[in-house]
């Protein structure tokens, strides 16, 4: 075997896989944790290290996730070289940086598979008329009411070509009726005068609705109401 060819043989055995994950404001730490952490325990343990990942935003500077922690992210690049892009999911559904249609044609016309997560890939779906693509159902629900146009599959994730989309975090479609269903008793609470039973059961608590609505707000109806017309009355 010559130099050359050994010299080749070295290098793609020590070629690092590089992995760009975008964030944008808003950006739901836990999954980042949950990519991330896969590829630094993958980095400890193998005697080369296979992975290389940057974080990216589209102007780069520090990014903060829903729960404050702060990212330093380098630009989105206008050529990429990554082999894969992971683009994480945002507190926001609106939040204006996850509008990656462009951003994803670039990377995929060089190659890269590209993730996207949650309401990353609740964006990416709307925006590009495409149909039979995952994401998480709760998003699905909250922008189908504003008109968009796709129904949210049950699968976890879901792949037309280069694209991979994925449901991502989320609460389970049973706590997320409840909160809608407290959601409305609280709206009723405060602008009716339906009593706190009539309320209960219009939003399908026959039984327990205050134990149920403290547990959540962390008081009870009566004293909500109470604490209303105490400040009516200053």
């Amino acid at each position: 075997m010559g130099a050359e060819t050994t010299l080749k043989l070295v290098k793609a055995e020590t070629r690092q896989t590089q992995f760009d994950i975008i964030v944008a404001p808003g950006f739901v730490l836990t999954e980042l944790a949950a990519l991330v952490d896969v590829l630094r325990i993958a980095n400890r343990v193998c005697p080369h290290p296979p992975f290389a990942y940057t974080y990216r935003s589209l102007r780069g500077g520090l990014i903060e996730s829903s729960s404050g922690a702060v990212v330093a992210t380098e630009r989105v690049p206008a050529q990429p070289r990554a082999d894969y892009l992971f683009v994480i999911g945002n507190s926001d559904p609106d939040q204006p940086e996850l509008s990656l249609g462009r951003v994803v044609k670039d990377y995929t016309f060089r190659g890269a598979q590209v993730f996207l997560l949650a309401e990353a890939a609740s964006r990416y779906i709307n925006e590009r008329g495409t149909a039979d693509l995952a994401t998480h159902w709760e998003n699905a629900a909250f922008l189908r009411e504003r008109g968009a146009r796709f129904d949210a599959t049950f699968s976890l994730a879901t792949e037309q070509g280069p694209v991979v989309t994925c449901a991502g975090m989320g609460t389970t479609p049973n706590n997320f009726y409840r909160e809608m269903r407290l959601a409305k008793a609280n709206s009723l609470l405060l602008n009716t005068a339906m009593s706190v039973r009539e309320i209960g059961l219009a939003c399908g608590f026959p039984n327990g609705f205050s134990a149920v609505y403290k547990s959540f707000y962390g008081v009870t109806p009566f004293v909500l109401r109470r604490q209303k017309r105490a400040a009516v009355q200053r």
